[in-house]
């Protein structure tokens, strides 16, 4: 019988990522991963966002892939008393800082010392790429179709009954 194993798959991961970050009125498959991070960093005519509504980078994305990943070979360890646990050090997912405590690793590019340097397509190429994915709202004009009936059925307006007692007075 062969071992159970399973993983995160990155590119699904990404294009859910993606989703997530994009506004209800643009297709994500059809824009770059670059493209709506620096939307959600800046949309275009506003002002920046607050970071924490910033689309990770993709490198810190990884990172989280490889803990995740490590986190499910660690759930297949489960009620196996000699399986051997994933090192969550020599993976890459956490590392030990100076003082000895183990913090989570998402990599330099997660801090940004200046802001012009995420924004790596001008803003008339992406108001392109965004009218080029948007969703249009507009309902598309339907033919009318010819109806047989003249007039509109109407229901026969209903007399209120009186009440109906049970037992004679």
């Amino acid at each position: 019988m062969q071992p159970i194993s399973a993983a995160l798959n990155e590119e699904v991961y990404f294009e859910i990522v993606k989703r997530l970050y994009a506004t209800a009125s643009i297709k994500s498959e059809q824009l770059s991963f670059e493209a709506i991070r620096q939307m959600s960093i800046k949309p275009l005519g506003k002002q920046q966002k607050h970071p924490k509504f910033w689309m990770p980078p993709k490198s810190a994305l990884l990172k989280v892939t490889k803990l995740i990943n490590c986190q499910i070979k660690y759930l297949f360890t489960v009620w196996t008393h000699d399986a051997v646990v994933p090192n969550f050090l020599a993976e890459g997912c956490l590392k030990k800082d100076t003082t000895g405590s183990i913090q989570y690793d998402f990599g330099d590019e997660i801090q940004i010392k200046n802001i012009e340097t995420t924004f790596t397509i001008q803003d008339d190429e992406l108001k392109r790429l965004i009218d080029a994915a948007s969703i249009s709202r507009k309902r598309e004009k339907k033919t009318k179709r010819v109806r047989s009936i003249e007039s509109t059925p109407v229901k026969p307006e209903q007399i209120k009954k009186k009440p109906i007692m049970s037992t004679p007075m």
